[in-house]
């Protein structure tokens, strides 16, 4: 059945973006996300969701945080990730963390989340502001 799990918001441009793990743990499951104007609701599935899925390398990212600071260039979003990709029984899990950033929507709606992975590499050390 379809579950969703750990749903965590972020503001941008006066939306807020709340990501979720969609899907099992003990599955192939990754990390969605919905759009609303009010924190409450309602909030609109992205079309293409999943933004983190499993690939080749990472299997089973899920249940992330928004790392959003003014201090930095960037942003982030930590989650887990299944320890073994090859004998996934999703209790072990290994910490992921990858930047996100916003593109303009085509049609003008709310921008689109993007992030860079998901990874189980290293990702730079942030870079703050200059000022």
């Amino acid at each position: 059945a379809p579950i969703s799990e750990g749903g965590v918001i972020t503001k941008h441009n006066g939306y807020y973006y709340m990501m979720y793990a969609s899907g099992h743990f003990r599955g192939h499951y990754g990390e969605s996300y919905a759009v609303a104007k009010d924190v409450y609701g309602p909030y609109t599935k992205y079309t293409y969701n999943e933004v983190l899925s499993s690939n080749l390398y990472v299997d089973g990212a899920g249940d992330c945080m928004f790392v959003v600071c003014p201090e930095l260039e960037e942003n982030y979003v930590v989650y887990h990730k299944h320890s073994d990709r090859a004998n996934n029984k999703g209790f072990d899990r290994d910490i992921c963390i990858d930047r996100f950033y916003f593109v303009p929507s085509e049609d003008g709606g709310p921008d689109v989340l993007r992030v860079y992975g998901p990874t189980d590499t290293p990702v730079p050390a942030p870079k703050f502001k200059k000022k």
